[in-house]
């Protein structure tokens, strides 16, 4: 175990390297240093086989071993016979410096597996700050515009809302099935077809999970739900039962004189969702 903290007391010492790079480089130098760990531990092998013959007759010239007790060959492949006429503890003391290779390789490769987890939780980390940073700001502009002037901050929603609208394809348009609607969540810009009843259905299949005990809904799983397309980042953003149970607005505008339903979030989803309870 010392080893282990000692090489872990190692690794944490690394720079989190700024090139964008970083983590794959030194996931590459784990894996490449993983396989020379492999190759110098088969080639230090019969060198150490070696090492512990030459011990063995050693013990046999200073009369530890009777001549009686010596095979008459010894394949290479018997350590039951080494390991009983050496022991561990023999067997490390002449073996040992066979491997110091291997083992400096093997911590090299751990070092370079935990060096890309750092970098990679670092730059989550910064990504999360900056996720709730901007969001904070958006939120006090918001407040602040509404206070100071309401139909400006109606305004620039709709707008917003507008320019996410023309974004969707004619083609969406064009294969709408029958009874649904357009819709598109406004905080992904996801678009899929459903109706404003389809989803209050589906918001209260999550409140009924919320209220069964669930503390975690992702945002794809609320996607499952209004037979929507899964987003990149749907599994990672999410709601807990106390941010307002998922309660949805709704706004109607349309697009080339074509309709569309669109949908926000009174609450939107966070990436920290998991760790809120």
């Amino acid at each position: 175990m010392s080893f282990l903290n000692s090489l872990i007391k190692e690794a944490n010492k690394i720079p989190v390297v700024a090139d964008k790079n970083a983590p794959m480089l030194l996931m590459i130098a784990g894996i490449g240093g993983l396989a020379a760990t492999v190759i110098s531990a088969v080639k230090a092998t019969p060198l150490a086989i070696d090492k512990m013959d030459d011990e063995i007759v050693k013990r046999y010239e200073e009369g530890e071993i009777e001549y009686e007790d010596l095979p008459m060959s010894v394949n290479k492949s018997d350590m039951a016979y080494r390991f009983e006429e050496l022991g561990p503890k023999q067997i490390v003391k002449s073996c040992w410096k066979c491997y110091v290779p291997t083992v400096i390789l093997g911590a090299l490769s751990i070092s370079a597996f935990i060096g890309s987890y750092k970098v990679n939780t670092a730059r989550l980390t910064a990504m999360t700050a900056m996720y709730e940073f901007t969001a904070n700001a958006y939120d006090r502009y918001r407040r602040n515009v509404a206070k100071v002037s309401p139909k400006t901050d109606i305004k620039a929603t709709k707008a917003a809302r507008d320019e996410q609208v023309e974004e969707i394809p004619e083609s969406k348009f064009d294969g709408l099935p029958e009874g649904k609607e357009v819709c598109i969540d406004l905080f992904t810009g996801n678009v899929f077809y459903s109706t404003r009843e389809e989803i209050l259905q589906a918001v209260g299949k999550i409140k009924d999970r919320f209220l069964s005990g669930e503390m975690f809904v992702s945002l794809n799983e609320f996607y499952d739900e209004v037979d929507a397309d899964h987003v990149m980042v749907g599994d990672d953003v999410g709601w807990t039962p106390d941010t307002y149970l998922m309660d949805i607005q709704f706004d109607s505008t349309l697009r080339n004189g074509k309709p569309c339903l669109t949908i926000g979030y009174y609450a939107n989803p966070r990436f920290d969702y998991r760790t809120l309870m």
